[in-house]
């Protein structure tokens, strides 16, 4: 029968024979006479690495949850609503050609225009939270639709000049026939609401009028 060895409880380090009661490996001291002090059974160290690196990578990820989000300009781990609102906003029957149909009976047409499309999502969807009429413009709320999973943004309501956004995707009649846009959107417009690329367009081309940038208004030939 082979010898039973005396093993540190700190590493597993073979205590017999030792000039002293602490263990060069790590520093652990014990007492020969005193069994509760070493081991009689090695074992495997296995387990205790595992459970120390499972610890360290809790500490890890704890830490990366508390401090990623307060670096990041974008919201990491929760979603972001992005909702603005009309002023006194005023409810909307229905159109026709000759102007949007209010439910305090008046009848408007939008600044610029001589016909309304007769059919048109964009307008539909537009006007169905009501409208806001401030100095001379009509405003709506549209849905924007952020279609990419990784998009932080679930919730997007945006308010929009009604005769921009008729002028944008060249639906409508206008006052000034040479008045369009010289790309016009396509009016990519569903239930969940209208692309965000092209609501993005449409941006660019409102801020550039508002700049003064006549090249991004196209003329028809007349």
């Amino acid at each position: 029968m082979h010898a039973r060895h005396k093993y540190c409880l700190g590493c597993w380090y073979i205590l017999d024979g030792l000039p002293s009661n602490r263990c060069p490996e790590c520093g652990r001291t014990f007492a020969s006479d005193d069994p509760r002090t070493f081991a009689v059974e090695k074992r495997s160290r296995r387990p205790r690495i595992l459970i120390r690196l499972g610890a360290f990578l809790a500490v890890v990820l704890l830490n990366l949850a508390v401090i990623l989000p307060a670096l990041s300009p974008v919201p990491i781990f929760r979603s972001i609503k992005i909702v603005e609102q009309l002023l006194s906003p005023i409810a909307v029957q229905d159109w026709a050609e000759d102007g949007l149909l209010l439910a305090d009976g008046r009848q408007i047409q939008l600044p610029g225009f001589t016909k309304l499309p007769a059919v048109s999502p964009a307008l539909s969807e537009a006007t169905k939270r009501g409208i806001e009429i401030t100095n001379g413009s009509v405003y709506g709320l549209m849905r924007i639709h952020h279609w990419c999973g990784n998009d932080p943004v679930r919730e997007h309501i945006a308010r929009v000049d009604l005769s921009q956004l008729l002028t944008f995707l060249d639906e409508g009649e206008h006052l000034n026939e040479s008045v369009q846009a010289s790309w016009p959107g396509s009016g990519r417009i569903s239930q969940s609401g209208w692309n965000v690329s092209e609501y993005f367009r449409f941006r660019s081309w409102t801020n550039m009028l508002k700049d003064g940038d006549t090249s991004m208004v196209g003329a028809i030939a007349q």
